[in-house]
C-alpha cells in the first residue's frame, strides 16, 4: 500500500473548503487525471454519499466508485473507493489557518488482484504524479476563495512517502500500463 500526504493553505473559509472537497464530483475541476465525475446520490454530500469518477487509461474510460465513510463537518472527511484494480482511502482534514484554511490530504492506495504485482512501484509513481494533483487542488481552492487580494497557498515540504488522491491513482494506473520507449511495461 502506498501513502501520499500533503497540506496546502488556501484563502477559503473552513466550511467552504470542506463543502468543496466533500463534493467529490468536483474532482475533475482540479485533478487533471479525472475525465468526468458525478454524484451517484442526489442529496448534498453527507455520510454515505456516493460518487462516480471516470479516468482515461490508455484511451479507455475507467470507472471508480467512491463513498463518504466519515463526515465531521467542517473538520474531517474520509472518502473510500476504487474498483476491481485499485482501492483507496482518502482522509482530508481542515483546520483554520490565518484568514483561510489548511487542508491536509492523505491518500492510501493499494492495487488488488493481478495488479498487486506492480504495488512496489506505486509509491514511487505517487511521488511523481502527486505534485500535479495537489497543485491543481491548490489552484482551484485559491480561485474559490479569493479575499479581494492575492493570497498564495503554501504546500508543506514533500516527504519521502507523501502525495495525493483520485487523479494520482489514475495517473499511476496509466503510467503502470504505459509502454516505455523500449516497448516494455513500466
Amino acid at each position: 500500500m502506498a501513502r501520499y500526504i500533503d497540506a496546502i493553505d488556501v484563502p477559503l473559509e473552513i466550511e467552504r473548503a470542506f463543502d468543496y472537497l466533500a463534493d467529490f464530483s468536483r474532482t475533475a475541476e482540479w485533478d487533471p487525471g479525472v475525465t468526468s465525475a458525478w454524484p451517484r446520490t442526489a442529496d448534498a454530500p453527507q455520510l454515505g454519499s456516493e460518487f462516480v469518477v471516470n479516468i482515461s487509461v490508455l484511451g479507455a474510460e475507467v470507472e471508480l466508485e467512491f463513498m463518504i465513510t466519515e463526515y465531521e463537518h467542517p473538520n474531517y472527511l474520509v472518502i473510500t473507493g476504487g474498483n476491481s484494480i485499485i482501492r483507496s482511502i482518502d482522509k482530508i482534514s481542515f483546520t483554520p489557518q490565518g484568514q483561510g484554511t489548511r487542508v491536509t490530504y492523505e491518500a492510501r492506495v493499494e492495487l488488488v488482484g493481478i495488479s498487486q504485482l506492480a504495488d512496489p512501484l506505486l509509491g514511487l509513481l505517487l511521488q511523481r504524479v502527486g505534485q500535479v494533483a495537489i497543485r491543481g487542488l491548490r489552484e482551484r481552492l485559491n480561485e474559490e476563495g479569493r479575499f479581494g487580494h492575492e493570497t498564495k497557498a503554501h504546500s508543506l515540504p514533500n516527504s519521502e512517502n507523501s502525495k495525493t488522491s483520485a487523479g494520482v491513482k489514475n495517473q499511476v494506473l496509466r503510467e503502470l500500463l504505459q509502454p516505455t520507449k523500449q516497448g516494455e511495461l513500466q
